[in-house]
């Protein structure tokens, strides 16, 4: 399969759709199936980062690293607010790649870690 057009003419939301991962009206079929019932269909692959990546919120992987490492789950929220990210319900593939950058940097220093080394590009 083939798919062009022009930027912004939302070529990536109709791969996401067909790939299960953002909802849709109407009906999307593969080999005579609709999209939205497949399960465990391996003649479907897709590079989209989705895909691969666990759906959750960032407020259960803040829980979970808060559980699992012991963060200071107060300070890492209250880090994302100040660098403006205040939605806690999106997940994690939602976000920009800077977004994500900013995402673990507060996850990294709510660590409160002894000796810290974050990578930074400007």
């Amino acid at each position: 399969m083939l798919l062009l057009g022009p930027n912004g003419s939302r070529k990536t939301t109709l791969l996401r759709a067909i790939a299960g991962i953002v909802p849709y009206r109407g009906s999307i079929r593969i080999d005579g199936m609709e999209v939205s019932k497949i399960r465990n269909y391996t003649n479907l692959s897709s590079n989209l980062q989705e895909a691969f990546s666990i759906g959750v919120k960032l407020k259960d992987i803040i829980y979970l690293y808060e559980e699992l490492k012991g963060i200071d789950s107060t300070l890492a929220k209250e880090m994302l607010r100040e660098v403006g990210m205040v939605d806690l319900e999106k997940k994690i593939y939602e976000l920009s790649d800077g977004q994500r950058v900013l995402f673990r940097n507060c996850l990294a220093l709510a660590f409160k870690p002894k000796y810290n080394s974050t990578r930074r590009t400007i």
